[in-house]
């Protein structure tokens, strides 16, 4: 498990001040288990950053072609949409799939529709 949790508890004389928190330690992480995190988080950030690259320059890009603001805000906004749909349609076949071919399989699906987009 990534996370570790340890539940420490306050005790309180009064039943209203007793409280119980979760604390998530990584301290207990293997090294295994770090580069894992590091990588998941790279992977996220790479993601993020494909997108995030055209950006800036694809409203010029649009207006020159003849595209609306509107027509460009729609569709940065499908690419949203899109995600909002199928985000849960692939959750449910995680289980099925399995979390790191998922993980591959979406990595794939935003590498191709980063080329295709830009």
């Amino acid at each position: 498990m990534f996370l570790q949790h340890h539940r420490s508890f306050r005790e309180s004389t009064s039943e209203d001040d007793s409280a119980v928190t979760v604390k998530a330690s990584f301290s207990n992480l293997s090294s295994k288990e770090w580069v894992t995190v590091v990588m998941l988080a790279l992977a996220n950030l790479c993601s993020t950053v494909a997108f995030s690259c055209i950006a800036p320059f694809y409203p010029d890009e649009a207006r020159k072609k003849g595209m609306s603001e509107s027509q460009t805000g729609i569709v940065f906004g499908i690419f949203e949409l899109v995600m909002f749909i199928t985000a849960p349609i692939f959750g449910k076949y995680m289980t099925t799939i399995g979390s790191k071919n998922m993980f591959l399989l979406g990595l794939t699906i935003t590498a191709i529709t980063a080329i295709l987009f830009g």
